[in-house]
């Protein structure tokens, strides 16, 4: 049965202070005083879809055990109809752990308990393209595409998933099917517009972002999305406007501000105008206080005017505001690398793994830290937990690779170095660096050294 409009208006409220003003402490408390308001011998129907919203909350903000017994209370109390979307949240919340076997299990509970759930088979097919088999993801994709024909966020995945595997062509198309799907949907449009700047087509990219603004005007994320191609373009008197459009727009809220001010922050920082990039950053973190990235784009900023203190206040703020962000303590952790404190750094570097298992860059950069130290056997350990938070990553596959070439075990970092093309074929540093290594031994004298990733239909 579905939940009475009363209930369904209550739940709505409670996700729009997660999803547009991120206040997560009150939306706790409103879940927390909701759930406690029913006897579960005799749930209201809308039981599980508050607990399930409950469950995500927690997840997301790094209290796993938490959601899990809250997923698994809204399965004691849900219909089976609604099975697949509580075994989707759950498992979206184990791959973001790191947890990746207990994942799988959540997602193939959710496939079987409705085969025809959209959410699960698309959320199922983003697992497989990043830690499974990328011929059962691309079955999904299409399965998912086939359920949900006017999902734009849909064919977006999977473009993005085939422009992954190198085959743009295919790419491409599905892009145009996202946005015939849902000619409206301002994502599908960016989507777009990005892969032609991707792939180098930038007059093309700015005709698609022309026509979505004229279409939607005063769209925040249009309007970003402009600005940011235009300022990676050195354009900065049309990004200045766009962002200022951005800002000015009715359709903007806190949550949007903090990213928008960061990133025109970091427009007039690339223009060289160093003090307007520091009182955007201000502006940007008085209007989102909790937007940790704003602090690390400044904090950055000021490490690399040689401002050390002023920087390690800013990822002191930055911190403070958002405990999980694994981008800031990072970053700290290279400035203090950098500076030569090294015992400091590792304990700002065990801090953002702690904070983020997943984020591949910090295992990746603590690796990178180890062994310029020479301590080879620790860094091979960060690199191995690099690759396993995410083995798509070229970067860490390459990092990993010149290491074993450092220490003289070319062979392995032959390997290593496949495995970063076949991670992603388009980063041109794992290239590079193996012919360095390849023109260094001068031991391949015809043929390829490497080969590119076979390409599966």
């Amino acid at each position: 049965a579905r939940p009475p409009l009363a209930a369904a208006r209550r739940l709505d409220d409670i996700r729009a202070l997660l999803h547009t003003s991120s206040d997560v402490d009150a939306a706790r408390t409103h879940l927390i005083d909701w759930a406690g308001e029913w006897d579960d011998a005799h749930p209201p129907d809308i039981a599980p879809e508050v607990l399930r919203t409950w469950g995500h909350l927690e997840a997301s903000a790094g209290h796993i055990d938490l959601a899990r017994t809250l997923f698994q209370r809204a399965l004691r109390l849900s219909a089976a109809a609604a099975d697949a979307a509580i075994w989707c949240c759950w498992g979206i919340a184990e791959q973001n752990a790191g947890n990746h076997q207990a994942a799988r299990k959540c997602f193939v509970n959710g496939f079987r308990a409705d085969p025809t759930h959209a959410p699960v088979v698309q959320a199922f097919a983003v697992f497989e393209s990043r830690w499974g088999d990328k011929r059962r993801a691309r079955e999904l994709f299409a399965r998912a595409a086939e359920l949900n024909k006017e999902s734009a966020r849909t064919w977006v995945a999977w473009a993005h998933f085939e422009d992954a595997q190198n085959d743009r062509a295919r790419a491409r198309f599905l892009l145009k099917c996202a946005r015939a799907a849902h000619p409206t949907d301002v994502q599908a449009q960016i989507a777009s517009a990005k892969f032609e700047e991707r792939n180098r087509n930038p007059d093309r990219a700015r005709e698609m972002y022309k026509i979505l603004l004229k279409n939607s005007p005063t769209s925040v994320k249009a309007l970003h999305a402009n600005a940011t191609f235009e300022t990676r373009l050195s354009n900065f008197y049309r990004a200045r406007l766009l962002f200022q459009r951005a800002l000015a727009s009715p359709e903007m809220v806190q949550a949007s501000a903090g990213p928008t001010y960061q990133a025109y922050g970091l427009m007039e920082k690339k223009a060289g105008n160093v003090d307007e990039a520091r009182n955007l950053f201000a502006r940007g973190a008085k209007e989102t206080p909790t937007h940790a990235h704003i602090y690390q784009a400044w904090g950055l900023m000021e490490a690399e005017l040689k401002q050390h203190d002023q920087a390690r206040e800013l990822f002191l703020r930055g911190v403070r505001a958002d405990p999980k962000s694994a981008a800031t303590w990072s970053a700290w952790a290279r400035m203090e690398a950098q500076l030569g404190s090294l015992a400091r750094a590792r304990e700002l570097f065990a801090k953002a793994t702690e904070a983020d298992p997943q984020h591949v860059h910090s295992w990746q950069q603590w690796g990178v830290t180890e062994s310029r130290e020479n301590n080879n056997d620790l860094a091979r350990d960060l690199f191995q937990s690099a690759v396993q938070a995410d083995p798509s990553c070229a970067p860490a596959w390459n990092s990993w690779a010149q290491l074993e070439a450092n220490c003289g075990r070319v062979d392995r970092a032959r390997e290593l170095f496949q495995k970063g093309v076949d991670a992603n074929p388009n980063h041109s540093a794992v290239w590079t660096a193996w012919r360095q290594m390849e023109e260094k031994l001068g031991e391949w004298t015809e043929g390829p050294a490497c080969h590119l990733p076979e390409h599966r239909s």
